[in-house]
């Protein structure tokens, strides 16, 4: 590394994961100097943090501790898997999960055993037994749901209708429990969901806030799909830091590991930045490549404003991940049931599973389950469980979850366990995997300073603020593009040869891949171009298309005549009795993606709203018209039904009409 002595560097650049090495990268290119100092001394990448587990050296396989997963979606992080690695580092678990087709979900203290296949919607998760009731609701919600994520502004989402702002002061768990056809199934898929993506609890997030999350990562269907499509479709069997060491080797002299910045100092004309050991660095500039919250943890001269405290003060998820090795994958055949190791359950010690396991022929010695255990399940272990505890808490969860004894620490399959706790305790991080807005932040002094640098001295960039330099859409909302940008699969989940890349979303990508290791090296890359351009260098900056209005919120929840509601369920009885077997095996086929029964089940009932201009109608009135239907038509199964004194024959029939409907559904899945 050239000598510090007295230099003063353009740029001291704290943290070298993918923010900070994607920044020290852009700044290379720009003509501007820097300095690189990063926490970790065992690995760069950050919040992805590899280990070996003691297999063959020739294997090249590692675990990850930390940030793990990835889709064809992100193209940033694609294309570097691309460059960088070997094509078989690449393992496409959707691919892998397919011969084995059954898994598990916990939903509301009941067990559900399916087939990968017939997950409803199309998204990997929800049971089909959970009954055409719980399957209106959930299309009600997700109507509603999409509806605010089209309306969200996703660059500055405090711009927005008075209506839509009260989206952020209150807990997502308040905003589901007024909504009254929102059934505890249904409440536990979403559960399930938010803990999945932010390792929270709903209670301590808003609805605006989860929306807005996901407008930034192509909406809550696409996110929470964990097959081929979604964001947790691949992983890579090197571990994600050897992306990172490498994506760092051209910049790698300008990198010093196991240096902790303890100060930043903005007072005088050039920034100081304090290490841990006392050694000071002086720059013209500083940028803070962290979480905010981990930003939180450096002292700064002056003190930050109340707004920046704030946002630096916002929580990190927490979250327990744990590999656990077994001498062969004996969920496979598990009772006669050939399980693929993916499950999930709702308020269960073990929020969700996947099958980890190399390729075949990689090793045919390590087999994995990979385990997260999330927000109060961890917070109910303590703060200090030993790892006795976290054994007996892990593999018990599993035991019951598989129904399977060999899953205990006890039983002769049983190898190890590693895990790594991601929450206060983390001596850097501080939790995991991002910090989280608290309800009412987004659109208050945190959310509003979150683009904002510090005069014009230390400049924040993370995957949580993940801006994009070179958007192609026109507005900072909803913005379909074309059919021909989506990735398509077989159905065994391979990228079809026809799909090519860079991948567009159905939403606005001023934004991208929040959250995300993709979303990190773009927010890298837009801040190194604005540290360049404050001082004077050349840049790719461009501005930004302004919103035309303010977001506005979707219109209130209007109840359907019950006549039409009779209406539409029987002609959606009508088009279930007509299936054939070809077209429930079509879904099937099409079940990787959210193609498949959803796409079927809100057309007919669509085509039953709407009539002949059903294909000519405007997304947003039909979604407003299949929530609408879908909250009425579940509350007439409701004891205490609207009208139900006023016209009883009409409830006795709609109630008949749902669970002929249901019947029927149920014989053409064959469940």
């Amino acid at each position: 590394m050239p000598s510090e002595e007295n230099e003063v560097v353009d740029v001291v650049i704290v943290g070298a994961g993918f923010t900070g090495i994607s920044a020290a990268r852009e700044l290379a290119d720009l003509g501007v100097s820097f300095r690189v100092l990063d926490s970790f001394s065992d690995h760069l990448g950050g919040r992805a943090y590899s280990y070996d587990p003691g297999a063959p050296p020739s294997a090249n396989l590692r675990f990850d501790h930390g940030a793990e997963y990835i889709g064809d979606t992100q193209n940033e992080i694609m294309q570097l898997i691309k460059e960088l690695l070997p094509a078989d580092c690449l393992v496409n678990g959707a691919h892998m999960r397919h011969p084995y087709p059954s898994q598990i979900m916990i939903l509301a203290g009941e067990r559900y055993v399916f087939r990968l296949d017939q997950s409803l919607f199309g998204i990997t998760g929800i049971p089909p037994q959970i009954g055409i009731i719980s399957a209106l609701g959930v299309i009600g919600l997700l109507a509603e749901m999409t509806l605010v994520e089209m309306q969200v502004n996703v660059l500055e989402p405090w711009k927005a209708s008075d209506e839509m702002l009260e989206l952020d002061q209150i807990s997502i768990w308040d905003w589901l429990g007024q909504k009254e056809w929102v059934n505890p199934t249904v409440k536990d898929l979403m559960r399930i969901s938010i803990e999945a993506l932010l390792s929270i609890e709903p209670s301590e997030i808003s609805p605006l806030y989860l929306l807005w999350y996901t407008a930034c990562n192509n909406g809550l269907i696409t996110e929470v799909n964990d097959d081929a499509g979604g964001p947790q479709q691949y992983w890579l069997k090197c571990g994600m830091s050897e992306l990172a060491e490498r994506f760092a080797d051209p910049i790698r002299d300008h990198i010093r590991q196991g240096v902790r910045v303890s100060k930043i100092d903005l007072t005088g004309e050039l920034v100081k930045v304090t290490t841990s050991t006392g050694e000071e660095l002086r720059a013209k500039k500083v940028l803070v490549a962290t979480s905010p919250h981990s930003a939180g943890r450096i002292e700064y001269a002056p003190e930050p404003s109340s707004a920046r405290r704030a946002l630096m003060n916002m929580p990190m998820g927490r979250t327990l991940k744990c590999q656990v090795f077994y001498k062969s994958q004996w969920w496979r055949d598990s009772n006669g049931t050939h399980f693929n190791g993916y499950a999930g359950g709702a308020n269960y010690p073990v929020l969700w599973v996947m099958d980890n396991s190399p390729l075949p022929g990689v090793d045919d010695k390590t087999h994995v389950l990979m385990t997260f255990t999330v927000g109060a399940q961890l917070d109910a272990l303590g703060p200090n469980p030993s790892e006795e505890q976290i054994i007996t808490h892990v593999t018990g969860a599993l035991r019951d979850m598989f129904d399977d004894d060999r899953a205990l620490a006890g039983s002769d399959e049983y190898v190890g366990l590693r895990w790594y706790r991601w929450d206060s305790n983390e001596k850097f991080v501080g939790g995991g995997p991002n910090t989280v807005f608290k309800v009412g932040a987004l659109t208050g002094d945190p959310g509003k300073i979150m683009n904002q640098h510090w005069d014009d001295k230390v400049f924040f960039a993370s995957a949580e603020n993940a801006r994009n330099l070179s958007p192609r859409s026109k507005s900072p909302h909803y913005d379909l593009f074309n059919d021909d940008n989506v990735p398509k699969y077989t159905k065994d989940g391979i990228l079809l040869s026809s799909s090519k890349p860079p991948f567009t979303t159905n939403y606005s990508d001023y934004r991208q891949s929040l959250g995300y290791m993709d979303g990190a090296i773009i927010s890298g890359r837009y801040v190194a171009n604005e540290l360049a351009d404050s001082l004077g260098r050349k840049n790719h900056l461009r501005a930004y298309a302004p919103a035309a209005k303010p977001a506005a919120a979707p219109p209130p929840c209007e109840d359907k005549p019950l006549n039409e509601v009779l209406g539409v369920l029987e002609s959606l009885k009508k088009d279930i009795d007509a299936l054939s077997h070809d077209d429930v095996r079509a879904w099937q086929e099409r079940g990787a993606g959210p193609r498949g029964y959803v796409a079927w089940l809100q057309q007919s009932l669509t085509k039953a709203l709407e009539g002949d201009d059903a294909k000519a109608a405007d997304r947003v009135k039909r979604l407003t018209k299949l929530r609408d239907f879908a909250a009425t038509a579940v509350m007439t199964m409701q004891p205490s039904a609207k009208d139900a004194d006023k016209e009883p024959s009409l409830l006795t029939r709609i109630r008949g009409a749902f669970d002929d409907a249901d019947s029927l559904l149920r014989k053409k899945l064959g469940l």
